[in-house]
């Protein structure tokens, strides 16, 4: 993930995501290799609230009958919001709640599952 600071309200950048899957479905072994990107923004509405949205697409691959598979494109539009604690000068802790808007009939993810996340900010 790479962002920059528009503002001190704004802040926007690019997500590049890869997932390796590996599964024993209906007694056959599956892998397989996600991947996609997506483009975000966050905008603070408080020293420590921001706000969310990013467009995701990410390519799945999906199991098919006698062991083969088919690849299918799905895009995601999330929405939602977090919170950021300062840890100390350019380092911070974040956490966000966001929910795909879109629900695409092909996304693994259930109807308004939220998406939680945590993880540390490093500026530069």
């Amino acid at each position: 993930m790479v962002g920059y600071h528009i503002n001190p309200v704004l802040s926007a950048g690019l997500r590049f995501k890869y997932q390796y899957v590996s599964a024993n479905l209906y007694g056959t072994d599956f892998n397989a290799s996600n991947y996609g990107g997506s483009v975000f923004t966050y905008a603070r509405v408080h020293p420590n609230i921001y706000l969310q949205a990013e467009f995701e697409y990410m390519s799945y691959e999906w199991p098919t009958v006698g062991g083969s598979s088919i690849r299918d494109w799905v895009p995601f539009l999330f929405l939602g919001g977090g919170a950021v604690k300062q840890l100390s000068g350019n380092v911070s802790l974040v956490a966000s709640v966001l929910f795909d808007v879109l629900q695409d009939d092909n996304s693994p993810y259930g109807e308004w599952e939220p998406m939680f996340s945590v993880g540390i900010v490093a500026g530069f």
